[in-house]
């Protein structure tokens, strides 16, 4: 699967890439949830697994299947194609 995006017909004011709060917040669950794979965050994880409210456990427990794999994104894609600005 692949898609094409085309911005050669944009002016470089109307082509912008932000930061997303919800994708950190996934990110975060992800690595809190599969340290094992996130070795530079490991501190990081025993830390927070330390400090958390036993019911906010059972909550990111219960919903683990929405960040149990990495949630992918744009950057995650540029491998597979590439994106000329003109």
């Amino acid at each position: 699967m692949s898609f094409s995006l085309h911005v050669s017909n944009l002016s470089p004011e109307q082509v912008a890439f932000s930061y997303s709060a919800a994708h950190e917040a996934m990110m975060a669950l992800h690595v809190f949830h599969d340290s094992k794979h996130h070795p530079l965050h490991i501190q990081w994880v025993i830390n927070a697994r330390k400090n958390i409210n036993p019911a906010l456990k059972q909550e990111i427990d219960a919903f683990s299947f929405l960040f149990k794999r990495p949630v992918v994104t744009f950057w995650a894609l540029q491998g597979a194609f590439c994106l000329p600005i003109i």
